[in-house]
């Protein structure tokens, strides 16, 4: 159930970032561009900027995500409580949303930097094969083997896992899918209970097999 609280809270605002498609189809990933580096006559002196434009960043990139995996940490352990302290939770939850972008900001400048090595006839070429480049902007972080988790920052869950999301208020209280819940503003959550085991099914039957996070809106 870790996997799946740590998975709520990071949709609120994580995801596959906007306009994806317009970073495939304009920028090249340092795969793409040494499949075809002969046919684009790659120089040495292109061949080894972009080297080290890829090293640099790669070496900026493990760093900042040993610090997601420290803040991933901390939110796994207040998420353990079946209360959350919903505060606590926020201002952690800001934190990991920080290092998200920067390491996203990593990524995209050292795309960005790589593209400038090229010349726009080597970019002509490399657009043929943009259905080849693969850019993501998504993390996934392990805790360890002990917790055997992995918490992915990414937008879909796996639907056949997903636990029973039910959103109460002044209204009453309603079942609603996962990707509602990345509408809710963080401060507009008094508290989060979480169900599961047979607490979960002989409150909500058959839908609670997975567990039930029931959000309460202040």
């Amino acid at each position: 159930m870790k996997q799946l609280l740590i998975l709520i809270f990071v949709c609120f605002a994580a995801g596959k970032v906007a306009g994806q498609d317009i970073f495939q189809k304009k920028l090249y990933s340092a795969d793409l561009i040494m499949a075809h580096q002969g046919e684009i006559e790659l120089t040495n002196e292109q061949s080894k900027k972009i080297r080290q434009i890829y090293d640099v960043n790669s070496d900026k990139f493990k760093a900042k995500k040993w610090e997601l995996y420290d803040q991933l940490r901390a939110m796994s352990k207040i998420l353990d409580a079946p209360v959350v302290d919903v505060e606590e939770a926020k201002k952690l939850l800001g934190k990991t949303l920080v290092l998200e972008n920067e390491i996203k900001m990593i990524k995209f400048e050292a795309l960005v930097a790589m593209k400038n090595e090229l010349t726009a006839s080597q970019q002509q070429i490399l657009d043929q094969y943009t259905d080849q480049n693969e850019i993501s902007f998504d993390s996934e972080i392990s805790l360890g083997d002990d917790d055997n988790i992995v918490l992915k920052v990414k937008e879909e869950a796996d639907k056949n896992e997903s636990p029973l999301y039910i959103l109460k208020s002044g209204k009453g209280e309603m079942h609603v899918k996962s990707d509602a819940i990345r509408n809710i503003n963080p401060e507009d959550i008094k508290s989060i209970k979480v169900l599961k085991g047979e607490s979960a099914t002989d409150a909500y039957g058959e839908k609670g097999k997975n567990g039930v996070v029931i959000i309460q809106l202040k």
